[in-house]
């Protein structure tokens, strides 16, 4: 197991692992290691969090992640350091509770998961998210938005010739994830999706609007349309 020195609780009801919360851990980096940034989340003026890796020239490294409270004039290291990984999206809700998702990137996407901390940055326990069988194994998460410390959604994009998008919630604040859509068929709906602070999934079809209470399990249609839109284009991902 990548990560022998945390111990793992297996979420049977959910398909997930999680990890209990540990304070971050840098390891020395070789003289070659450059860093790179893959996003940022602006809380307000003076708080804001870039999240990325550390690399060489021939694979990643380290996860890493940074946090600013004075509008940058400086920045603190707030971790964790995970071996071969890249964070690839953050949120927080107020400058203690936030979350953080990223994926296994020395070879391939894959092995999803998530951080999340209840006091800045101090401490972070991790979740791998599971994949649906049905869909590539090749993930990188693309955004994470919470409404409430329990409700979110995560949104995955898969590096394949079918170029799937795909949506995953939360009701335990991050502690496990549900699959919720992102058939084949659904890139343009799945990815045109919002949820509200009571879990409810709101989403765009091509030729409906649909709303959701279950996860995604089943959907009904909303009374009324105002506009009817065609499925978006989506980039796919670079071979």
């Amino acid at each position: 197991m990548r990560y022998a020195t945390w111990a793992a609780v297996v979420c049977l009801s959910a398909g997930c692992m999680t990890f209990p919360s540990t304070p971050p851990v840098w390891p020395p980096l070789p003289p070659d290691a450059a860093a790179g940034v893959c996003c940022i989340f602006a809380l307000d003026h003076d708080n804001v969090w870039i999240g990325g890796d550390f690399h060489d020239f021939a694979a990643t490294l380290y996860s890493t992640m940074y946090h600013t409270s004075d509008g940058g004039k400086s920045w603190q290291r707030v971790g964790p350091a995970l071996e071969n990984s890249t964070i690839a999206t953050i949120f927080f809700l107020d400058t203690k509770t936030g979350w953080a998702a990223g994926a296994w990137t020395t070879e391939s996407a894959g092995d999803p998961f998530v951080l999340r901390t209840t006091d800045g940055g101090k401490t972070w326990a991790q979740t791998m998210v599971p994949v649906e069988p049905r869909l590539t194994p090749l993930f990188v998460p693309t955004s994470l938005v919470f409404a409430t410390r329990k409700i979110g959604i995560l949104r995955m994009s898969g590096c394949s010739a079918e170029d799937e998008q795909s949506v995953w919630v939360t009701r335990n604040g991050g502690k496990s994830w549900a699959f919720s859509c992102g058939q084949k068929d659904e890139t343009g709906p799945c990815n045109a999706l919002s949820i509200t602070k009571d879990g409810t999934l709101w989403k765009l079809d091509e030729q409906d609007i649909l709303v959701s209470t279950d996860n995604g399990s089943s959907w009904k249609k909303a009374e009324t349309h105002p506009v009817r839109t065609e499925r978006p284009r989506h980039r796919r991902c670079s071979p």
